[in-house]
């Protein structure tokens, strides 16, 4: 059912919709997608009348954001054939309005790259060359932040990305070892290997700092001023088993290590007092 937003009355409505259907869309054009993609449809959102999109299924299995230009899709897309042998692939980034069909930008990323939405704004592309970028899916606008070099981008295992308001931050990581995580609950993300921060204004590294084997805390992460890791491991030694609490504090401006300790562990939560 679509309302008037002034007045309250209703404008249009649809039954017989199918169950787990998506509705996404825009204050132009709204797209029902059931779980099979191959019956999505879009629909004027105005009225309510069909509106004709080519292969709108497709469209809604590549979009990563629906903006008021249009969809913003990721693809991946062959090279040229040259004598019947196509060369590497490259992944597309781009914003297409499915009622024109044309696009109002879009960015090529050689074969390899990594990619990660933050905040559903803005998309960071990590190329294979060590390349770190950041892509405003509004505007189209890429802003690169940095370049990693060779030692620093061999023998990771994953990549992780986030960001508050002023930086963004990469973490490269290699295997992480076992351990458990003490939060009460808090979310986190493991760490084992190294921390990039880059300014998000003017693409600047700030610093790097090496973190093993460690869980980022990313509760309240955009208003706090560092970054905070905590880790609890089970030691035995012999017949007496105990659990340690290894903490780490990192100033987000500096990249400064303001507290690294590691203690026995107890029910009760011990303060530290830091200068």
């Amino acid at each position: 059912t679509v309302l008037d937003a002034a007045t309250g009355e209703i404008r249009w409505t649809r039954d017989h919709v199918s169950a787990r259907t998506k509705l996404v869309g825009n204050e132009d054009v709204l797209y029902m997608v059931p779980q099979n993609r191959s019956d999505a449809v879009a629909f004027r959102a105005a009225d309510g009348k069909p509106i004709t999109v080519e292969n709108v299924g497709g469209l809604m299995a590549k979009a990563i954001r629906i903006s008021e230009r249009g969809l913003v899709l990721v693809e991946s897309r062959s090279g040229s054939s040259i004598l019947g042998l196509s060369s590497s692939s490259s992944t597309v980034v781009h914003q297409f309005d499915p009622m024109t069909k044309k696009d109002h930008w879009k960015h090529s990323f050689p074969n390899g790259a990594y990619f990660t939405l933050i905040d559903g704004d803005l998309l960071a592309a990590l190329r294979k060359d060590g390349t770190f970028a950041l892509l405003d899916l509004e505007n189209g606008r890429l802003t690169e932040l940095g370049k990693l070099d060779d030692s620093e981008l061999k023998s990771r295992s994953g990549m992780y990305v986030i960001a508050d308001r002023d930086n963004v931050y990469l973490l490269s990581n290699k295997t992480t070892r076992s351990g458990s995580y003490y939060s009460l609950g808090l979310p986190f993300v493991r760490v084992n290997g190294t921390v990039f921060a880059f300014d998000r204004r003017n693409g600047k590294r700030l610093w790097k700092q090496a973190v093993p084997n460690q869980n980022l805390v990313v509760s309240q992460f955009d208003h706090s001023p560092v970054m905070t890791f905590a880790m609890r491991t089970h030691v035995r030694k012999g017949q007496l088993s105990y659990w340690t609490l290894g903490v780490v504090a990192i100033d987000k401006k500096t990249g400064r290590k303001l507290i690294d300790a590691k203690s026995p562990f107890n029910s009760s939560f011990r303060s530290v007092d830091v200068n």
